[in-house]
């Protein structure tokens, strides 16, 4: 399975109840950080310090990222389950597009 990092997208998607919900990446830091985006912005709510104590910022910390990020989950469960993607576009940190991926 491998390391991830988790992102949750506060607006901005296809489906109203895509918002708030914790999607799987491994295109940032594969380090078990959660990442939000909100305000068109991308966010680091937290990590690790010198000791390796997990820490919680804040404020958020703003992410200068360049570059992409696909991200997934499973929504519910059982026969109703429902796999969803979605790709992030971000430069420094700023979102310029937001796409939900077919399932194939």
């Amino acid at each position: 399975m491998g390391m991830f990092d988790r992102v949750k997208i506060c607006h901005g998607l296809s489906e109203a109840s895509h918002h708030d919900v914790w999607f799987q990446t491994k295109d940032i830091d594969r380090h078990l950080i959660d990442y939000e985006i909100r305000d068109g912005h991308l966010f680091r709510l937290n990590g690790v310090d010198d000791e390796g104590e997990h820490i919680d910022f804040d404020p958020p910390l703003p992410v200068e990222l360049t570059g992409t990020i696909r991200c997934d989950t499973t929504l519910n469960e059982g026969t109703d389950a429902e796999h969803v993607a979605y790709e992030i576009r971000l430069v420094k940190g700023e979102v310029r597009s937001l796409r939900q991926l077919p399932i194939t």
